[in-house]
Formats: structure tokens, C-alpha cells, sequence
């Protein structure tokens, strides 16, 4: 299972540098030197937490070194992970309707093999009847 949870966290890091926090305008700005860990990183670890089925936060943060240590080196402490993920809500709700967009689209395919099981056509996969 790690090694599809590597490829999932990678995948959702890279969406959210490219795509979704820079068309969002959430990339964070102001004084200060840059963050230790960045919100697409951030907002990473906090998905892998709830995947690895981690309700606590102090437990979570322990554990995470050894399970994706690897992907994410550097953590944060217990209350500024807690603050920071809070903070995350508007960057966590730009991903989820991204996704959503993908699952919309995965949904319709879905149902339109189905109903083509369901009448009988020859060929389940063919979505020309519904391209108008």
C-alpha cells in the first residue's frame, strides 16, 4: 500500500504546485523567508494521515517520519501543524473541487457503460449516443 500511497501523495503535490494553489492565487506572500513546509506539503500530510488512519495528530507526527519520511522530510511540531492545516481549509476545499471535477467526470463514463450493459448494446464502451 505504500507504495500507492507514494504515488498518490506525489500526484496530488504536483496538482497542487502547478495547478491549483497558482490558479487560485493562494500562494502565500508577505514577510518572512519562505515556509520550512509548504502548504501543497502540508495539506499532503494531512491526507496521508487520514489514508493511514491516524485520528491523533501527536500520534500522526511520530509516526510519519518512518511511513513518508521519504517523501517529506521535514514535519512540523504538533501546534503549528494543527494551526497550519486550519489555515489549509480554503487550499483543501480548491483541491476537493478539483477533484471533484475528475470524479464528475469518471461518474459519467461509469454510467454510460452501465446503461449500455442494461440495454443490451454491442458495444459497452462506445459513448457516441450521448456526444449531443
Amino acid at each position: 500500500m505504500i507504495a500507492d500511497l507514494d504515488t498518490l501523495l506525489i500526484a496530488l503535490y504536483v496538482e497542487l504546485t502547478d495547478r491549483i494553489i497558482p490558479a487560485r492565487g493562494l500562494a502565500r506572500r508577505g514577510p518572512g523567508g519562505p515556509l520550512e513546509v509548504t502548504d501543497a506539503e502540508l495539506v499532503c500530510l494531512a491526507v496521508a494521515q487520514v489514508l493511514l488512519r491516524f485520528d491523533d495528530e501527536r500520534h500522526w507526527l511520530r509516526a510519519a517520519p518512518k511511513l513518508i519520511g521519504h517523501l517529506f522530510p521535514r514535519l512540523l511540531g504538533i501546534s503549528e501543524y494543527n494551526d497550519r492545516v486550519k489555515a489549509a481549509a480554503p487550499l483543501m476545499e480548491a483541491a476537493l473541487r478539483w477533484l471533484a471535477r475528475i470524479v464528475q467526470r469518471l461518474l459519467a463514463l461509469n454510467a454510460c457503460i452501465w446503461h449500455n450493459w442494461q440495454i443490451g448494446a454491442p458495444v459497452k464502451r462506445s459513448l457516441i449516443a450521448y456526444d449531443h
